[in-house]
């Protein structure tokens, strides 16, 4: 008798103890999948995390930012989901949080919805619509590739989300920081620049042979700059890569095709498929990562983007055959060519998640404290004051 009441007393505390630990991950993950994914990023992300689930924050704490449709296959924007992004990111406001679920509330009462205007559709946005609540046109495509009539936006977004630099929320493919102070004296600049050249001339004479190259898949662009390109190639050694030309490189394995161009090219086409305002995608602060010189072709001011000497410009040069002639200069002069990258122990590039994370803290804490806003105009502000063209430079 005394042996079975031990028994049944063993397997009953056994029992119990089965189900408080079953209780605790299934709380745990219930909460993991509707509040926060919490990844390992540290002892301090996770006591926050953990202090907010104790004081079960309210949700009129909260701005809740809702993604309205997908953007390349996702409704992540670079930022992700729940309010540990902006804990991740180190936001100065974190009283935010980030869905993609539609019914998560009633839609008049999100506080900013998302907009990827590429995916945008009459027949498949809000039905109901509140003062309070913030549009966001969001866009990291050109302006020059028009997927609908703009005009039909006007008076619909307050805010912008864009690489352009003067949207509200600043979405850039890459930054370049300073992290170390040299002279602005422009005379001693050029001294400065000079002696870099003098002592670092090597970096010429690790290339095989001068010669350009050029990554490509989108061969006919509004921005014609195929015909830039072929009128180079005549006069300087040119390899284009890809469907547009007749080297490859597998696409698959980036880092090898990159150690390639670093080992077997002085210069890079850094041709952008749409000349327009601020318009510079990732490729350029890639190849600046490197020791190669990247040749741009933009509508940006690469002046504000990048350090002084670290690029050329199609248009500090007349035509084609000039900017060959100066790469020519550049071959016979390894001291000159070394000088493009004095800069590499004053800046670095930026183009990780963390960057443009930025933006999205900026919303947070705009949400918070921005007065209202409405876009009347938005086809004139995207589509003319991006100041889009096509290549007027003349071909020898």
């Amino acid at each position: 008798m005394f042996i079975t009441i031990k028994r049944i007393l063993t397997v009953t505390l056994i029992v119990l103890t089965i189900l408080l630990i079953s209780e605790k991950f299934l709380s745990s993950s219930y909460y993991k999948a509707q509040n926060y994914e919490v990844n390992n990023y540290g002892p301090n992300l996770n006591l926050i995390l953990q202090k907010d689930r104790q004081k079960n924050v309210n949700e009129k704490d909260l701005k809740i930012i809702l993604a309205w449709n997908e953007a390349y296959g996702s409704k992540k924007y670079d930022i992700g989901f729940g309010r540990e992004p902006f804990y991740k990111y180190k936001c100065p406001e974190t009283r935010c949080y980030m869905t993609d679920q539609r019914d998560y509330k009633n839609v008049e009462d999100f506080d900013a919805i998302i907009f990827h205007q590429r995916s945008f559709k009459w027949s498949d946005i809000p039905k109901k619509r509140k003062n309070h609540q913030r549009y966001i046109h969001w866009l990291v495509e050109s302006a020059q590739y028009i997927y609908m009539d703009i005009s039909t936006m006007n008076g619909f977004f307050n805010w912008t989300m864009t690489y352009r630099s003067d949207s509200d929320f600043y979405l850039p493919y890459g930054r370049i920081v300073k992290v170390k102070e040299h002279t602005s004296d422009p005379i001693e600049l050029k001294q400065l620049i000079e002696k870099f050249g003098k002592e670092n001339k090597y970096i010429a004479k690790r290339k095989n042979e001068p010669q350009a190259a050029w990554f490509v898949s989108h061969c006919a662009t509004m921005a014609r700059r195929e015909l830039y390109a072929k009128a180079l190639g005549r006069s300087y050694p040119l390899h284009i890569y890809g469907k547009c030309g007749k080297y490859k490189c597998d696409r698959g394995n980036e880092t090898f095709c990159y150690q390639m161009l670093e080992e077997n090219y002085k210069y890079y086409l850094s041709f952008e498929n749409s000349i327009c305002k601020d318009y510079v995608t990732e490729k350029f602060f890639t190849i600046l990562k490197k020791n190669i010189i990247p040749i741009t072709l933009s509508g940006a001011d690469y002046k504000s983007i990048a350090p002084p000497h670290s690029y050329i410009s199609v248009y500090d040069h007349a035509n084609p055959k000039k900017v060959a002639k100066y790469l020519q200069y550049l071959d016979d002069n390894d001291e000159k060519y070394a000088e493009f990258f004095w800069w590499k122990d004053y800046y670095e590039i930026r183009n990780q998640a963390e960057d443009r994370a930025q933006s999205y803290c900026k919303l947070c804490e705009d949400l918070w404290n921005s007065p209202p806003k409405v876009y009347d105009n938005i086809e004139n502000w995207w589509v003319r004051q991006s100041f889009c063209k096509k290549i007027t430079l003349n071909y020898p």
